[in-house]
């Protein structure tokens, strides 16, 4: 078993630091093609991992808010599509504000 060097944990340590660093919350929304129509589809989508979104249906139509921690943008929407999508569900589309397309400095 090959031996670990105090620079190679001091590597790891700081590679650690910055991958934390670049986490961003991301806002989207994601809208089901789909209304989610019960208790248990709601339950569903959290234990699939959608709990850092706010579900909601108006019109037979259902949206999930999401507040999601992500390097990138497009990370952070390709894992909620995958999350609503292990629940069952297809989206039809994601609502992206202008705001959110701006990338801080």
């Amino acid at each position: 078993m090959p031996e670990t060097s105090a620079a190679q944990s001091i590597v790891v340590s700081i590679n650690w630091k910055v991958q934390e660093k670049i986490m961003r919350e991301h806002e989207f929304t994601v809208i089901l093609a789909t209304p989610e129509e019960s208790e248990e589809d709601a339950s569903a989508l959290y234990e699939a991992g959608c709990t850092d979104g706010s579900i909601s249906t108006s019109a037979g139509v259902t949206r999930i808010d999401f507040h999601r921690q992500a390097p990138s943008l497009e990370e952070a929407i390709r894992s909620a599509i995958a999350n609503v999508q292990a629940a069952g569900f297809q989206v039809a589309h994601v609502l992206i504000e202008p705001k959110s397309l701006v990338v801080a400095g």
